[in-house]
Formats: structure tokens, sequence, C-alpha cells
């Protein structure tokens, strides 16, 4: 019997919880003709990156103990259509994650509370989560997204001072390198879901397995698991059954505030393969840990970056 899973509407919607946010500044965008830091990846000599226009959502200056959801809708500022070929992005400490959505909202610099995902639904419109101190996600060759004149970019980050003292100036920021527009490049897309059904009693150690399918005749090429701090071992493997014994292993982490995004060569999905998510805990809280949204909560996602079938 397959595990318990959520397909991406019901993990959105369970995921759907206001909170609190304080004012900040805006975050305001940037265009740079040269990359900042971190070099671009190149991507194939017929879709070379011609701008790359950087968004910021914060500072914002977060007491101990403090923890929030809040978002932004900035304009990216590209003067024509452009396609999107590669993202890199920056968190400060104190960032549990960023999420990069293109958007079709009016402009909102000043930071406010949000749910989660509240930029839209993560079957077309999510770019990037962003869970790492530094991230970097370059589409294969071929590939890309299309973004408007002036796209506008919804920026949810949610934030968290776990410091016992002293205040946190906490942001995140992402570097979107474009290319010219082009219809004959093949769409991105994003498959976002997990395991809503976590129990952890407490002072116990517990594994948790779930199967997800992917989408016949897409190219996957990147991926990364999601938990909460009692998360020692996630794993994702390619499979044809929540009990495959030919499962291959794609990607393996123990640092769960660290998780990488793994990138491969693009591998094409046949009928009826997907992967297997693999979540161990250790949970040493005294108190029995269930899902949920919040840094005492726990999760059991992933989220994978494939390229559709046609454009």
């Amino acid at each position: 019997m397959r595990p318990t899973s959520a397909p991406a509407w019901l993990a959105l919607a369970a995921l759907a919880a206001a909170c609190g946010g304080p004012d900040s500044a805006p975050g305001d965008p940037d265009a740079t003709t040269v990359p900042p830091d971190a070099a671009a990846p190149a991507p194939d000599a017929d879709h070379t990156v011609v701008e790359t226009r950087s968004l910021t959502i914060g500072p914002i200056t977060v007491p101990p103990g403090g923890e929030q959801t809040v978002c932004v809708v900035l304009d990216l500022g590209n003067e024509a259509p452009r396609m999107i070929r590669s993202l890199r992005t920056e968190l400060t400490a104190g960032t549990h994650h960023v999420i990069v959505t293109r958007s079709d909202e009016a402009v909102q610099p000043t930071p406010f509370s949000c749910g989660a995902f509240a930029g839209g639904g993560a079957d077309q419109d999510v770019l990037f989560i962003a869970q790492q101190s530094e991230g970097v996600l370059a589409y294969p060759p071929g590939s890309g997204l299309r973004i408007e004149a002036h796209q506008s970019i919804h920026l949810e980050m949610h934030y968290m001072n776990a410091q016992p003292s002293g205040d946190l100036d906490i942001a995140g920021t992402v570097h979107l390198d474009l290319a010219a527009d082009d219809d004959s490049l093949r769409p991105i897309n994003l498959l976002f879901t997990g395991n809503l059904s976590l129990f952890l009693p407490a002072g116990e150690q517990v594994t948790v397995n779930s199967f997800h399918d992917l989408p016949d005749g897409v190219d996957l090429f990147a991926l990364t698991p999601h938990t909460h701090q009692w998360g020692r071992r996630a794993a994702l493997e390619l499979a044809t059954s929540p009990s495959d014994p030919d499962a291959v292993l794609l990607h393996e982490s123990t640092d769960w505030a660290e998780r990488p995004i793994t990138v491969i060569d693009p591998i094409t999905i046949t009928a009826g393969q997907g992967l297997r998510l693999t979540c161990e805990y250790d949970n040493q809280s005294g108190a029995d840990v269930s899902f949920g949204l919040g840094a005492e909560d726990e999760m059991c996602f992933l989220w994978a970056h494939y390229v559709d079938v046609a454009p």
C-alpha cells in the first residue's frame, strides 16, 4: 500500500496559514551587466545571458525568538520580455526559506504579512525555493521560462531568530540571469509535494517514506527534500514504486538547515516513474511533534524541477 502523501494542490492548501510580520524598508530591484559575486552559470551558446536582475526582501530586524512569514512583490525592471535561464539566491542567517514566484500582482515593495505560498501555486508560477545560504539553479540547454517586460516577482520569506539574545538583520536576495525572448525553448515546471501525516513521538527515531509520480516524458534535472530541525537524513530516489528494489539514489543530505539542491544531467521520465522520498527523524524535543509550519513542527517535502515535454 502506498504511504499517505500529498499532491501539490493539497500540500499548498495545508500550508496556507496566515501570520504577522513587521514593517521594513522596501527591497529595490537592481540591474547588473556583470553578475554579482558568484559567476552566472553558462547556458547553451544559442541562449546567452543578456542581463542579470537582482531583487531583495528585507533586511528585517528580528528580536530573539521572532518568527514570521512576510512577502513583497517587486518589479524585476526588465524593459523587454525575456527568458529566465538561471537563478541564484543568497540568504542571511535566520532565513528559513525564500520562495521566488512569477506573479501578475501589483507591486508591493513594503514587506507585508502573508501565508505560505501566498504568491501562487507550485504547478507553473514558483520559480525557486531557496533554503541554503547560497543556491544556484541553471536550466538545461534548450529550456527556459518566459517573463513579461517589467515582470512582477513575488518573494516570500519565512524567518526566525533562534538566538538566545541579540537582534538579527534578515534578508534574502535572488539574481535572475535572463536571455532574449525565444518561444522555441521548452518551459520549466516544478513538482512540490510531500507527506502530511507526520507524527514523531517524543524521544523516538522515526523514518517516513512516500512515493510521488512524475509526468511522463519530462526531463528531470534538479531536486531537493525539506525537513525541519529533527530531520537527520533525507533522500530522494528515482523509482517505479514505493518498494522498488532497483531505485536510483539521486539526493542524500544530513544537514536540515542547508539541504542542497541537487542538479543532475536531465533524466527523461517514463510512464510509472516517480520519486521515493525518505525522511529520517530523531525527535529530541521532549514532546510529540507533528506536521506544521512553525519551527517546532516538522515537514517531509520535496521539490523537483523538470523540463516540460514541448514549448
